[in-house]
């Protein structure tokens, strides 16, 4: 019997054991009118992106993001950086002057500056607090290449991959790290990159073990453009784990499905991936976010599609600022303070699709999911069933995450070996929140020394989690 994570969730089949007149509905972010919440307004921006992450960090909302300013005559330093934002209720955003100074334009948000030798990508940010060094509290991981001194006094680990058409690789390029200890002021680790190869499109987060993880597009092909999901680990922040392909695409994809990238993150016990697909056809070139899961834990981590491989959040309409392509920023925040029942998502969007460099432009953008609302089970004005696989019930109280302000929803906990049923519900009728006690008949719950099966009956009505609780 698998163990059982903080919360059980829908987004695969690992918790069902069978169903009737159920069905998986995958969650639909609702994006915010206001958007799109970030775009180019100073002279050093030309575009933005959330290539980037998004904290709900010390009683406001920070933002590390990707600043562009592709103007002929910028100084090459300043045409790719890491621009910083903050916002004291993750919609309106401000811009402060708090990093490098602009040979024409002064002081900026800029706070970290390319080597100017080739773009720098993809800036992913953690707050570490497990950290003993407190200059090291905020940790950094971006695609860039070494300075040409650097270059030349030590070389470089990773040697530069082939010249392909669309890509000219750079001597010394790479995934770098930066430390600072308040977010603002930052100082690369080293000369060198800590990962090298095709993989300039990167998000990092930090897991519940307290490990940096990155995922990031590589390819397994010498002309580089058939794009796979691969990851990385690292305990320190320094050393990294040989990188390793976790997700293609298979025979199951449309042609010229690719991975652009993957978000990686905890949630509640269950490793999730917000996926970034690039539909590569000539016909298309468009990119939108599915969700892949995780089963296994560091090398036997297993990877697999979630959700039915159904879009989680899609391009807008024709014509939209978001029509072209989206990408995710390195990480959902999850419960923010100003909308605890909420996840919040951030994402990179274009105007235009991926190869159209004419018209193109890109902004931030940022949509709401319920909590816990990647996926439920649902059932319709026919009442269905669901059966769980055995789990352990590890707290005397019940909850669900339930819409059913029109429907309703009881629960057996039943033997998994004779089906005898060992608790019964009281019904939820016309109830619509996001953690909810399930009321157990003459207050007696499910036995906690052994594992139960759990039959959930709904009608119209959509369970999005389950788990138990002291």
């Amino acid at each position: 019997m698998t163990a059982a994570p903080r919360k059980h969730l829908f987004v695969d089949d690992r918790w069902i054991a069978r169903t009737h007149a159920v069905h998986r509905r995958i969650g639909r972010p609702d994006k915010r009118p206001e958007n799109p919440v970030v775009k180019a307004d100073r002279p050093w921006e030309t575009h933005v992106g959330c290539y980037g992450t998004v904290l709900d960090d010390g009683g406001r909302y920070r933002m590390w993001y990707e600043a562009f300013n592709l103007r002929a005559d910028e100084e090459p330093r300043f045409q790719t950086a890491v621009a910083y934002a903050e916002s004291d209720d993750g919609v309106h955003w401000h811009k402060p002057p708090v990093g490098a100074e602009h040979p024409r334009h002064g002081a900026t948000n800029l706070v970290l500056l390319s080597s100017g030798r080739t773009y720098l990508f993809s800036p992913a940010v953690i707050r570490d607090d497990g950290e003993p060094d407190p200059e090291r509290r905020y940790k950094m991981l971006f695609w860039d290449a070494m300075a040409a001194d650097d270059l030349e006094r030590v070389g470089t680990p990773f040697p530069a991959t082939a010249a392909v058409p669309g890509w000219q690789p750079v001597a010394g390029e790479g995934m770098f790290v930066a430390f600072s200890a308040d977010g603002v002021t930052w100082r690369r680790h080293g000369p060198q990159p800590v990962l090298g190869g095709p993989c300039d499109a990167t998000a990092m987060n930090q897991g519940e073990d307290g490990h940096a993880m990155a995922a990031f597009k590589t390819s397994l092909r010498a002309d580089r453009h058939f794009r796979v999901v691969a990851e990385s680990e690292s305990a320190d922040f320094v050393s990294w784990s040989e990188p390793r392909v976790v997700l293609e695409p298979d025979w199951s994809d449309p042609p010229g499905t690719e991975f652009y990238g993957m978000s990686p993150f905890d949630y509640f016990g269950t490793r999730l991936g917000l996926l970034w697909l690039y539909h590569n056809a000539p016909d298309d070139k468009s990119m939108d976010i599915q969700l892949a899961a995780a089963t296994g834990t560091n090398r036997n981590r297993h990877w697999h599609r979630a959700a039915d491989r159904r879009t989680l959040l899609g391009t807008g309409p024709r014509g939209a600022w978001d029509a072209g392509g989206i990408m995710m920023s390195s990480r959902p925040v999850v419960a923010p303070r100003t909308d605890p029942e909420g996840i919040w998502l951030y994402y990179d969007a274009m105007n235009v699709r991926h190869d159209d460099t004419r018209y193109w432009q890109r902004a931030v953008g940022m949509a709401r999911l319920r909590l816990d609302g990647f996926a439920a089970m649902e059932a319709s004005y026919f009442a269905g069933e669901l059966l769980t696989v055995p789990v352990h019930a590890n707290g005397p109280r019940l909850m669900v995450n339930l819409a059913a302000r029109h429907g309703r929803l009881t629960v057996d906990a039943l033997d998994p070996a004779s089906g005898a049923r060992l608790a019964e519900s009281a019904p939820l009728e016309g109830t619509d929140a996001v953690a909810v006690e399930v009321p157990w008949r003459d207050g007696r719950p499910p036995p906690a020394d052994r594992p139960v099966a759990l039959e959930f009956r709904l009608r119209e009505a959509a369970l999005y989690a389950f788990w138990f609780d002291d």
